[in-house]
C-alpha cells in the first residue's frame, strides 16, 4: 500500500447553529458599568482534543458595527483541554455543542459573533451571526410591608415583599422574570413570571422566622443548640427579552443581569404566592401547594385526578 502526501492543508468543517443564550443568573450580577453578558453556543463536528494533527481548535471574536474585531478567547494548539468553550452533554443539536459566556459587552446593542475552527496547520473556516445584546438589569426597588397603616387592625394583616420597577419601552423586552434563591447557596428556581404589560410591580407574602442566616457559623451555632435553623433567601428580578436574528424572532431568550434584594429573617410563603409559575403560563396559579398527609391509597389517588 502507498500513501500520499496532501500538498495544501484541508479547513475544518465551519461551526454551525451560531446561537446566544442567557448566562446563568448566579453568574450573571449587575456591575457598576451596566455591561452585559450572554452564553455563545455552538456547534461542530469534531469537539475532543486528542492531541493529534487533525485536531480542531476554536477562536471567538465579537464586535460592534463600525468597531474592529475583538479576539474573546481562542484555544492553544497542542494542548488537551480547551480555553474557549465549554461542551454541552445533554443538547438536542445534531452535532456535539458547547458554550462560552461572553461578558463585558453594551447593552442593547447589536453585536457580531464569530466562531472560527482552525487547525495546527492554519487552515480555518468561520461562522458567523448578528443579534442584539441583553438591556441592563432593571432598577427595581424592594420594600418591604411588615405592618399595617397607622390606626388599622392586625387583624388578616399579611406582611408583604412588594417589588416595584419601571417597565421600558423596548419593542424586545417580553416581560421580567422573577426567581426565588438562597443566598449565598448554588439553588435558585423561578417564582413568578410578569409579562409586558402587566405592571411593575409584584406583592410576595412573607412570615419572619427567628434563626434565619446566609453565614455558615451562625447557621451551625444555632443548629447545634437545638434550633430550627433557615437559610436566607433573597429575591432576584431580570428582564426577558427575545432574540432577533435576521429579521427572524428566535424559539429562545435572553435576560438582562440580576438585580437582587435580600429579604433577611424573612422568608416567602411560597403556598401563598398566586401569580405565572412558567414562561407558558396563561393563569395564575399557587406556587406550591401545602402536603395533605393522605390515610389511604384511594385519597392519595385522589390528589392527581
Amino acid at each position: 500500500e502507498t500513501s500520499t502526501l496532501l500538498k495544501t492543508s484541508t479547513a475544518p468543517a465551519a461551526p454551525s447553529d451560531l446561537q446566544i443564550h442567557r448566562t446563568d443568573l448566579r453568574l450573571n450580577k449587575q456591575q457598576h458599568d451596566d455591561s452585559v453578558c450572554v452564553d455563545l453556543h455552538w456547534s461542530h463536528p469534531h469537539p475532543q482534543l486528542q492531541q493529534e494533527p487533525d485536531d480542531v481548535y476554536f477562536r471567538i471574536r465579537w464586535n460592534t458595527m463600525a468597531e474592529e474585531a475583538k479576539v474573546f478567547c481562542q484555544d492553544s494548539v497542542g494542548e488537551m483541554s480547551r480555553s474557549c468553550g465549554t461542551p454541552l452533554g445533554s443538547v438536542t443539536s445534531r452535532l456535539p455543542s458547547a458554550y462560552t459566556s461572553i461578558c463585558g459587552l453594551r447593552p442593547n446593542r447589536t453585536v457580531r459573533f464569530e466562531v472560527e475552527a482552525f487547525t495546527c496547520d492554519m487552515a480555518s473556516a468561520a461562522s458567523h451571526f448578528q443579534a442584539v445584546t441583553p438591556t441592563t438589569a432593571p432598577n427595581v426597588v424592594m420594600t418591604s410591608v411588615t405592618s399595617p397603616p397607622s390606626q388599622e387592625s392586625f387583624a388578616g394583616f399579611r406582611p408583604l415583599a412588594v417589588l416595584s420597577w419601571v417597565p421600558e419601552d423596548n419593542p424586545l423586552i417580553e416581560g421580567h422574570a422573577v426567581y426565588l434563591a438562597l443566598r449565598d447557596l448554588a439553588a435558585i428556581r423561578l417564582l413568578c413570571w410578569v409579562p409586558k404589560g402587566s405592571g411593575g410591580h409584584l406583592e410576595v407574602p412573607i412570615a419572619r422566622q427567628k434563626h434565619t442566616y446566609s453565614e455558615d457559623t451562625l447557621l451551625l451555632r444555632d443548629y447545634w443548640n437545638k434550633q430550627q435553623v433557615h437559610q436566607e433567601e433573597e429575591l432576584i428580578v431580570a428582564t426577558r427579552s427575545a432574540v432577533i436574528v435576521g429579521g427572524v424572532k428566535q424559539s429562545y431568550h435572553i435576560e438582562s443581569p440580576a438585580s437582587s434584594h435580600r429579604l433577611g429573617s424573612w422568608l416567602v410563603l411560597t403556598e401563598a404566592v398566586k401569580c405565572l409559575t412558567s414562561f407558558e403560563a396563561k393563569y395564575p396559579e399557587y406556587v406550591t401547594h401545602p402536603v395533605v398527609p393522605a390515610w389511604t391509597q384511594e385519597e392519595a389517588l385522589t390528589m392527581y385526578d
